[in-house]
């Protein structure tokens, strides 16, 4: 099995429109994604990671910007965890620790950095795809713990 194959076969869904020659540039720019599958799992789980935990920092540790590949792939791949995280935010409030720790991100860019801010941009990325799941289904009472936010947050200036 080509790692193409392997990529494809391990998403959740297959990708939209790849014919043979697509599989190969849509699977290397799944590649980013199916990396950090075992950090989404552990995003999305039933465990509660605390806020200082050095997860957070490594969840968005994404090779490329996610902006880049085709957000229908994207959306596609991370639907699986966006269900989970509806299932355990309540009990671990994860979502709002991930908008916390985005937050944080997007306080360090200026119009003096260098680097492109990957994380930042990462984190708004994903933070993106898993509203638009919230929102298209989740029950009110979901969503409703989605938004009360972890409980230990420092506040945010």
């Amino acid at each position: 099995m080509s790692v193409g194959q392997s990529i494809v076969a391990n998403s959740a869904k297959p990708l939209r429109g790849c014919g043979p020659g697509a599989m190969a540039s849509a699977s290397s720019a799944l590649l980013a994604l199916q990396t950090h599958r075992e950090r989404l799992n552990k995003l999305c789980g039933p465990k509660a990671i605390p806020l200082s935990d050095p997860f957070w920092h490594e969840l968005m540790a994404f090779s490329q910007p996610l902006p880049k590949l085709r957000p229908a792939d994207v959306e596609d791949f991370l639907h699986p965890f966006c269900a989970k995280l509806v299932n355990n935010n309540e009990k671990t409030q994860h979502f709002g620790q991930l908008l916390v720790h985005i937050v944080e991100s997007l306080k360090t860019v200026s119009s003096d950095t260098k680097e492109i801010p990957l994380r930042a941009i990462n984190g708004v990325y994903i933070t993106r795809v898993f509203v638009k799941y919230f929102t298209e289904h989740a029950t009110s009472t979901q969503i409703n713990s989605l938004l009360k936010g972890p409980t230990d947050s420092p506040k945010v200036r």
